[in-house]
């Protein structure tokens, strides 16, 4: 199912035009009326058979969509909205063996580090290319002043996120689980999202669209940066179209790889079948004996030195 928030905040709502009066809901309504069948709320049937209806191009139909989801998360209500088929950019074209959207959300890997903040990058990026339909360069252009976020909305340029019942698939989740990374890196604070990428601590039941992502990362200037091997973030200017297309074609591709995420079991060894708490705590007691034995060491060197200085050596 996919579901919409409400559009913007309170102050971006009073400076968006009002959906209702767009063009296109007039068609939608018009067209529901001389059916006989409600337009608010909508069914997902009604909403496919108008599209049906009034056959366009891919872009158009989207922004007929975008207007009747506007118009509903205006009013307060959540709708079942129908997929589109088809897309204008080859980037998703839909082709044998090869991943939808929402399918390549779920096989991302979302914590540890750096391969979590590679993966939540590229989450964001599969929603404005694959949920939203932008272009690669409009993706890769986008900017903080284009995104609307609280709990249980995002908008960007306008167009609502959708949201999905499994928190993988969720686009909205992973538009807010890459802003809660990114941001600390627009304020030299880059060390306080690596506890987010935590494996041990993931809760992935949970919709993290749920809730506030904060507003550092509309610091940032790009918010597609580029990521090396090591996880570094260049934060100065966004990835290129071509960087944008080969990403894309790899995470279109399955791998059959789910994210492990919880307690791991220690994999050989006197702990192989420890759990991650269990290693930490055996780790202490190590660290507790290496402490005791440097201070049996350091007592050792003091009584050494001064039985040294209390020693009277024979003159030669």
């Amino acid at each position: 199912m996919i579901t919409t928030g409400h559009i913007g905040s309170q102050d971006s709502r009073a400076h968006r035009p009002d959906p209702s009066k767009s063009w296109a809901w007039g068609l939608f309504s018009d067209w529901c009326e001389s059916w006989g069948v409600e337009a608010l709320p909508a069914s997902r049937d009604t909403l496919a058979g108008f599209l049906d209806a009034f056959p366009a191009a891919w872009a158009t139909q989207v922004g007929r969509l975008q207007v009747i989801l506007a118009v509903h998360a205006q009013a307060g209500i959540e709708i079942d909205a129908p997929r589109l088929t088809g897309h204008p950019d080859s980037l998703w074209t839909a082709r044998p063996g090869l991943l939808d959207p929402q399918e390549a959300l779920m096989q991302l890997p979302r914590y540890r580090f750096p391969v979590g903040l590679v993966g939540r990058r590229d989450g964001f990026l599969i929603v404005l290319t694959g949920t939203l339909g932008f272009t690669r360069n409009q993706a890769r252009t986008v900017t903080p002043n284009d995104i609307s976020i609280y709990p249980g909305h995002a908008s960007i340029r306008g167009h609502v996120v959708p949201a999905a019942d499994v928190p993988g698939e969720c686009p909205r989740c992973a538009v807010a689980a890459w802003l809660m990374v990114i941001a600390p890196h627009y304020e030299r604070l880059r060390g306080s999202y690596l506890p987010l990428l935590d494996p041990t601590t993931a809760d992935p039941p949970v919709h993290g669209c749920q809730d506030k992502v904060g507003v550092l990362w509309r610091a940032g200037v790009a918010l597609l940066p580029s990521i090396d091997q090591t996880g570094a973030v260049g934060t100065g200017r966004p990835i290129s179209v071509r960087t944008i297309t080969t990403i894309i074609s790899h995470r279109r591709t399955p791998t059959g790889q789910t994210e492990k995420l919880g307690p791991l079991l220690a994999p050989v060894g006197r702990y192989r079948n420890a759990t991650s708490h269990e290693l930490v705590a055996a780790q202490d007691d190590v660290l507790d004996q290496i402490d005791s034995a440097n201070a049996y060491l350091e007592n050792l060197l003091a009584e050494a030195h001064l039985l040294k200085e209390r020693t009277v050596w024979p003159e030669e």
